[in-house]
C-alpha cells in the first residue's frame, strides 16, 4: 500500500473516531484483571473483557474502547508482537495496537463465520499469530497483516506451538504435527501423535506453565489498579431515580437462566459505586441464592433507601449501599413459584420478585411471578396487600410494571409457552382504593390486532415492555414490533385494537409500511422531545420522531460504536440528553439532542455547550433549558439572523454554520426563544472564538 493511500486512510479513520468520540461513550468494567502483557515500561491489561494500559514510569493509566482506539468490544486475549499489542475479540476480530495507539484491524475470521465458535488461544511466534479454535487453526502473518492460512484439523484445536518450521497443534483428539514444506491443507499430510511423543520439541504443559507464570508476575504489578467503571458488564434494567442517579439491576430473567451474582450499581456525578452484596448473601438461607437482581428502585421520600427485586430470591431492602432486610416466603406474603414443591429444600431460590414500582402514595408494588397472587404491595406502613389476578394466575414470567398518568397499573406477561401461558398486557384500575377490591377493574389483553384488523396473535410470543409517552399514549414492545394505545381507556372495550404506526414510503405511491414490523422490540425509552428509542433483540437501536412516522437513526454494531445489537435496556438522562444503552455485552451511550423541557422560561436555566466555542471544537452547539417546541432564533451582535428552528424537547442544536455552509464568524451571538404560543420568551448569549 502506498504511503499516500495509507496516510489518507489514517486521516479518515482519525476523523471518524473524532466524530464518534463526540457522540458516543463506552462504560467499561475494569473490576477483574485477568491477563497482562508488558513492553519495556507499559503493561496492557485485560479486565472484564476491556483493555487498559499502565505506565510503570509515571503511573499513567489509559483505557481503550470501541469509541476511541479499538474496532470492537469483548476482548478474550492479548499478546505482544514487538512493541505492538495483538488484541483478539470473542467473535474472531483482531486489532493490532501499535505505536501512538494507531490501530490496524484484521477482520478475516469474522467473515469466515467463526462468530459462534469457541476460541481457545492466541499465541505469537516470530512474525506469526496462531489462533486455536473449535473450527480449526488460523495463522496470521503479522508483518503483512494478512490471514495466511486456516487449517481444518477435523477436531477442535486447543493449543499450538510453532518450532523449527513445524506446526504442533494439540486437538481434542490428538496432536497434529505438520511440516510446513508439505501441503498442509491436505489433512492426510499431518502426522497424528500424542503429547508425550512431541516432547521436548513441543511441550504444551511447560509452554503453558511459563506463560501462566509470566502473566501472574505481570498481574501482581497491576493487582490494585482498576480504572473507574461498573463492577460488571451486566445491564438488565436501568433508570434514573429522582436524584438523577442511574440505578442498574445487573441480573437476568431469561430461559434458560443465566445465574448472575447479585449485582446492583449506581452511577452518580461521573462515579460508579456498587451495592454491598455481603449482607444480602448472609440474609439468605444459602449465600448462593443472592443472584439475578432484575430491578432496583429508590424510595420517593428517602433517597437513601432502595429496594431490589430478584428473579430468584425475593425482595431486598438497602439503606445506603448496605442490605438491611430480605423479604422471602418465610417472612412475608411473597410466594414460591407454584411449579416448585413445598418440600423442595431449595425453594428459596424460586421466589421470583421481578418488576418494582412505587405509586404516588409511596407504596411499593412488585411482581411475584408464578403463583396465584402475582401482584404484591408493600404499603408505606409496612403492611402487605395482594391482588389475585385470575387471568394470569400462575403465569411464569412478568418483569415490567408501570403506573400511568391515571395511576392505573400496567404489567406484562412476557411470553407464550406450551404450558398455557400467553404473552400480553394486564391493566388494573384499582380506583385508588388499595384496600378495597370491590371497585377494581382489570383486563388481560392477549390478542394482538391492529387498527386495520391485521392479527399477529398467533405470532405473539413475547410482550417485553410497556411505557407511556409524554402525550399519555401507551407503547408496548413485542416480538412483532412496537404497538401503541392512543386511548388507554379503550382497553376495557370488547372491540379493543392496538394502533400500528404507518411510515410513509415517500416514493409517490402514497403507500406506507408498519413501523419496525416484526422487528422484536426489547425495550422502549422516551426522550425530552417525546421521540421513541427502540432497543431490539438483535437489530440494535432505532430512534424515531415523536409519532413514529420517521426513523431518524438506526444504530448497529457494524455502523456505529454500539457494542452489541442485543439490547436489554435504555435510560435517558433528561438533563443532558445522554442515551444510555444497556446491552448483553455491557453499557455504552449516545449523546442525544433532546433534553427534558422546562415548564417555564428562566434565563438562569438556559445553557450553551460549549461556551465559548473555541477554534479546535468542530461539533454541534447545544442550547438547553428551553420549553417544549420553543421557536429559537440565533442572531449576531449586529442583529443579523444566522439560524432559526424549533427545539426538540428542551434542546436546540446548531452546527455553527451559516446557510451557505461557511462557519459563523467569531463574536457574540444571542439566543432568542419563545414558547409555542408566543406568550413567553427568554434570551441568552454565547461566544464564538476563531
Amino acid at each position: 500500500m502506498g504511503r499516500i493511500k495509507l496516510f489518507l486512510i489514517c486521516c479518515f479513520t482519525i476523523f471518524q473516531l473524532s466524530i464518534h468520540a463526540q457522540a458516543w461513550k463506552v462504560y467499561s468494567s475494569f473490576a477483574n484483571n485477568t491477563k497482562a502483557v508488558k513492553t519495556s515500561n507499559t503493561l496492557y491489561v485485560i479486565s472484564n473483557g476491556s483493555l487498559f494500559s499502565y505506565d510503570t514510569n509515571d503511573n499513567y493509566v489509559q483505557t481503550y474502547d470501541k469509541v476511541s482506539q479499538l474496532s470492537d468490544h469483548g476482548i478474550i486475549d492479548i499478546a505482544l508482537y514487538g512493541s505492538n499489542v495483538i488484541i483478539l475479540y470473542k467473535n474472531g476480530n483482531i486489532d493490532i495496537l501499535g505505536n501512538n495507539d494507531l490501530t490496524y484491524n484484521l477482520t478475516e475470521l469474522t467473515t469466515l463465520a467463526l462468530n459462534e465458535t469457541k476460541i481457545h488461544e492466541l499465541r505469537v511466534f516470530g512474525t506469526e499469530a496462531t489462533i486455536a479454535t473449535d473450527n480449526g487453526l488460523a495463522i496470521y502473518n503479522l508483518k503483512n497483516k494478512t490471514l495466511s492460512t486456516l487449517y481444518n484439523l477435523e477436531s477442535p484445536v486447543l493449543s499450538c506451538i510453532i518450532a523449527d518450521n513445524i506446526i504442533y497443534a494439540k486437538t481434542s483428539a490428538n496432536v497434529c504435527v505438520g511440516t510446513r514444506s508439505k501441503n498442509l491443507q491436505d489433512f492426510s499430510n499431518w502426522q497424528k501423535t500424542t503429547t508425550d511423543a512431541v516432547k521436548p520439541y513441543a511441550d504444551f504443559d511447560a509452554f503453558a506453565k511459563n506463560e501462566e507464570d509470566i502473566n501472574k508476575a505481570n498481574l501482581k504489578i497491576v493487582e490494585n489498579i482498576h480504572p473507574d467503571g461498573p463492577i460488571a458488564n451486566y445491564f438488565y434494567k436501568m433508570h434514573f431515580d429522582n436524584n438523577n442517579r442511574l440505578l442498574v439491576a445487573g441480573g437476568c430473567f431469561n430461559y434458560p437462566e443465566l445465574n448472575r451474582d447479585g449485582t446492583i450499581m449506581m452511577y452518580e456525578k461521573g462515579k460508579w459505586s456498587a451495592f454491598d452484596d455481603k449482607e444480602a448473601r448472609d440474609k439468605n438461607e444459602k449465600p448462593g441464592w443472592y443472584m439475578n437482581i432484575t430491578d432496583v428502585v429508590e424510595c420517593p421520600n428517602d433517597p437513601n433507601l432502595h429496594y431490589a427485586g430478584s428473579s430468584n430470591s425475593g425482595l431486598y431492602k438497602f439503606e445506603g449501599l448496605k442490605c438491611v432486610e430480605h423479604y422471602s416466603y418465610s417472612n412475608s406474603p411473597l410466594k414460591v413459584t407454584s411449579s416448585v414443591s413445598d418440600t423442595d429444600p431449595n425453594k428459596g431460590m424460586y421466589v421470583r420478585t421481578t418488576g418494582l414500582a412505587f405509586d404516588k402514595d409511596n407504596n411499593l408494588w412488585m411482581l411475584n411471578c408464578g403463583n396465584d397472587t402475582i401482584l404484591r404491595v408493600l404499603k408505606n406502613d409496612n403492611s402487605w396487600e395482594g391482588f389475585k389476578l385470575t387471568e394470569i394466575a400462575d403465569f411464569s414470567t412478568q418483569d415490567h410494571i408501570l403506573f400511568d398518568s391515571r395511576n392505573w397499573v400496567w404489567l406484562n406477561n412476557r411470553r407464550t409457552t406450551s404450558k398455557g401461558n400467553f404473552a400480553g398486557v394486564l391493566i388494573l384500575d384499582y380506583n385508588n382504593t388499595l384496600g378495597d377490591k370491590t371497585d377494581d377493574k382489570h383486563v388481560f389483553i392477549k390478542t394482538l390486532v391492529n387498527q386495520d384488523g391485521k392479527s399477529y396473535t398467533e405470532k405473539l410470543s413475547e410482550m417485553n415492555c410497556i411505557v407511556e409517552d409524554l402525550n399519555g399514549t401507551i407503547w408496548v414492545g413485542t416480538n412483532q414490533g412496537p404497538f401503541m394505545i392512543e386511548d388507554p381507556t379503550s382497553v376495557f372495550s370488547p372491540d379493543f385494537r392496538y394502533t400500528q404506526v404507518k411510515v410513509p414510503r415517500n416514493d409517490g405511491s402514497d403507500l406506507a409500511d408498519y413501523l419496525l414490523n416484526e422487528v422484536a422490540i426489547k425495550c422502549i425509552a422516551i426522550d425530552g422531545g417525546n421521540r421513541k428509542w427502540f432497543g431490539t433483540v438483535s437489530n440494535g437501536v432505532y430512534l424515531t420522531n415523536a409519532d413514529g412516522t420517521e426513523i431518524i437513526h438506526h444504530f448497529t454494531k457494524d455502523n456505529s460504536p454500539l457494542i452489541s445489537d442485543e439490547i436489554y435496556t435504555i435510560a435517558i438522562d433528561g438533563r443532558t440528553g445522554e442515551v444510555l444503552i444497556g446491552t448483553c455485552d455491557g453499557l455504552c451511550s449516545y449523546m442525544g439532542d433532546a433534553t427534558d423541557p422546562v415548564g417555564k422560561f428562566d434565563e438562569d436555566l438556559v445553557k450553551v455547550y460549549p461556551n465559548p466555542i473555541r477554534p479546535e471544537y468542530s461539533g454541534d452547539i447545544k442550547i438547553t433549558g428551553l420549553m417544549n417546541d420553543s421557536h429559537v432564533k440565533i442572531v449576531s451582535a449586529n442583529g443579523r439572523l444566522v439560524n432559526k428552528g424549533t427545539s426538540i424537547g428542551g434542546s436546540y442544536i446548531w452546527n455553527g454554520r451559516l446557510d451557505n455552509g461557511k462557519a459563523a464568524m467569531p463574536g457574540i451571538y444571542y439566543i432568542l426563544a419563545t414558547d409555542i404560543s408566543g406568550n413567553e420568551s427568554v434570551a441568552g448569549k454565547f461566544l464564538i472564538v476563531r
